[in-house]
């Protein structure tokens, strides 16, 4: 979704911008095969916890309502199969690899205290889909991952 968009449909007025690029190879069936590598800079950061507890940052409604945002850089690389061929439009077919991380400045919750969220997710859902339903790799498509919140002095 466009960052432009949701930064002025909900009034944040956020700093957020994104670039990256995408490079294309032609595969023998006619489809092709795209990776994206893309940046986002000052992004809106909130995590919550596995019980559905804000842990950093602010959500979106406390945002609106004025309290600080956590802003984050992140970095994103995802390959992926594009159905429709080699310079067409792109649709994202079988996701073959993505990878996430970044991290942010914000509050920690709920003490309020000055913190880091650092985060990196590696997965590869288009394996997870065709595992044994009963293994591990079926149950978590984004199976090397860290994600750590700390303090700031």
């Amino acid at each position: 979704m466009d960052i432009t968009f949701i930064n002025s449909t909900f009034g944040f007025g956020l700093p957020t911008t994104m670039s990256g690029s995408i490079h294309e190879r032609s595969l023998p069936d006619g489809t092709a095969e795209e990776t994206l590598v893309a940046h986002v800079a000052d992004a809106f950061t909130f995590a919550w916890d596995s019980s559905g507890n804000l842990v950093f940052g602010n959500d979106m409604f406390a945002v609106l309502g004025g309290a600080e945002p956590a802003l984050g850089d992140y970095n994103v690389v995802m390959k992926f199969i594009n159905p429709n061929g080699p310079g067409l439009p792109i649709d994202v077919g079988e996701v073959l690899f993505m990878s996430f991380s970044g991290r942010a400045a914000g509050l920690i919750q709920p003490s309020g205290d000055s913190g880091a969220l650092e985060v990196r997710q590696t997965g590869l859902p288009s394996t997870a889909l065709k595992a044994n339903p009963h293994s591990e790799v079926a149950l978590d498509a984004f199976p090397a991952e860290h994600i750590r919140i700390r303090a700031l002095p």
